[in-house]
């Protein structure tokens, strides 16, 4: 069942209908994953984080940037996160608002800074996502360091045993992703419309 889906969307689509577009993923994916014909109701708990309450056992993750939308279905806790690729006049202002130093430090390390910028933002929300804990405002997000071992472009364990988690993370011309979670780790799903 862990499986997530990159689906890539038209241009000039609003954010209600990517929104749309997302769940209607999610939709397809709950059917062709886990026979679910009609998607459960989902709700929202205390701190903003989806879930279907009629199925527990079942946890998902929903993101979309301008370019593609992303879904993500795990028998465990996950997150994920799309995003287009930053622009060189937002990269100043996100280097100093979202980031810690050793993050700016890779991020201006880069080959190209504007897409590991973005990587590493969306490993940020993924995970964030995927504990269920969102903060609005981003100038909480530098204490979130990713730690170097957690940044690689692969799947890979966390030094924390009890609690093995995973981040896949990609970069394509147009947006970056990453997803979060337990053991074990989705397989990835790409369709271009």
């Amino acid at each position: 069942m862990e499986t997530a889906l990159i689906v890539e969307v038209p241009a000039g689509l609003t954010p209600q209908q990517l929104s749309v577009e997302a769940y209607r993923a999610l939709a397809r994916l709950l059917r062709e994953e886990c026979c679910l014909e009609v998607m459960p109701d989902i709700v929202k708990d205390s701190n903003g984080k989806p879930w279907f309450p009629s199925r527990p056992d079942l946890h998902f993750s929903v993101s979309h940037c301008r370019s593609a939308v992303m879904v993500a279905i795990s028998s465990q806790p996950v997150g994920c996160d799309i995003e287009d690729i930053v622009t060189d006049d937002d990269v100043g202002m996100l280097l100093e608002v979202a980031f810690s130093d050793e993050d700016r430090e890779r991020i201006l390390a880069a080959s190209d800074p504007r897409k590991e910028l973005t990587r590493l933002w969306t490993i940020k929300e993924s995970n964030v996502k995927r504990h269920g804990v969102i903060p609005d405002d981003p100038r909480l997000w530098p204490s979130m360091t990713i730690p170097s071992e957690l940044s690689a472009n692969t799947h890979t364990p966390s030094a924390t045993p009890h609690k093995p988690i995973y981040i896949k993370t990609g970069i394509t011309q147009t947006y970056a992703w990453s997803i979060t979670g337990n053991y074990p780790v989705p397989r990835l799903k790409n369709i271009i419309l």
